[in-house]
């Protein structure tokens, strides 16, 4: 068969020289999910995860996948397989980037995982920085009215595992004080192998990894000692903006809100960017 290498020359090669490789972007052992599934067969099969294992060989256009399931071997066109993040991380967790040397401005930036990439989806992911905090500036100039309320895109930029590391949950900072098995205890950092786990320090100084659902969340700093708010600037519950409520803990659900109980005695979740403490 006439075989043309990827550096440009042409070759003639027997077939039991040949051994199909796998699909660009996927290896031996990369984890994936089965999508779009049309047969009646197969249908069920959505959603199922797996690992690799290598091509079907008696279907070259075909990838051999171990499911998870039930251990049975199945043969999915590339198609219908979507990289899955390794283990520790996960979608919408966040890391800060470092050590880029062409795109040094982004270092130091903290991003959120949005999914693998897709010309190297074992290689990097796709992350959705936040904005920048602004500095002040007593010598910037005043903002345009006419660009008042516009809504700035945020960057996607790919990046390698190796140039990023998980960072916290968002609303969880390094300090903020949680309760842990009946204790009080600080937030010392993230874990820096699993999204799902921060590690906290107890009151005898030793250190331990936990899930959000294993301790629970005091009020953050900001709003240990304010007992009445008000709710500001909500985009999809508009009809909240501008009423006044009184603090009545921390969500325990999401670091980034705190429970207050509005007229008629009615509970809402905010978050603490859409709140100002009132005297």
């Amino acid at each position: 068969v006439h075989v043309t290498l990827k550096g440009g020359a042409d070759l003639m090669v027997k077939f039991k020289n040949l051994e199909y490789d796998l699909p660009p972007g996927l290896f031996s052992g990369t984890r994936v999910q089965l999508r779009g599934l049309r047969s009646a067969a197969n249908a069920d099969l959505n959603g199922e995860s797996g690992t690799v294992l290598r091509v079907h060989e008696s279907a070259p256009g075909r990838v051999l996948v171990r499911l998870d399931a039930a251990g049975r071997h199945f043969s999915a066109r590339r198609r219908n397989l979507q990289v899955l993040l390794p283990p520790g991380w996960k979608g919408g967790g966040r890391v800060i980037v470092q050590n880029l040397e062409k795109n040094k401005l982004y270092n130091g930036r903290v991003g959120e995982i949005l999914k693998p990439d897709d010309l190297e989806p074992t290689l990097r992911v796709v992350l959705r920085l936040e904005p920048e905090e602004k500095k002040e500036d007593a010598d910037a100039p005043p903002p345009d009215p006419d660009k008042a309320g516009l809504i700035v895109p945020l960057k996607l930029l790919t990046v390698k595992y190796e140039k990023m590391k998980r960072w916290l949950q968002a609303g969880l900072y390094v300090g903020r004080e949680i309760v842990y098995d009946g204790s009080k205890c600080l937030v010392t950092g993230p874990d820096a192998f699993d999204h799902e786990h921060f590690i906290i320090t107890l009151s005898d100084g030793t250190t331990r990894s936990v899930r959000l659902e294993e301790v629970q969340l005091l009020l953050p700093k900001d709003f240990a000692n304010v007992i009445k708010v008000q709710i500001h600037d909500l985009a999809n519950s508009k009809e909240f903006n501008n009423e006044v409520g009184h603090v009545q803990g921390a969500s325990q659900t999401d670091p980034q809100r705190i429970i207050i109980e509005i007229r008629g005695g009615r509970r809402l979740e905010i978050k603490t960017v859409n709140l100002k403490r009132l005297a």
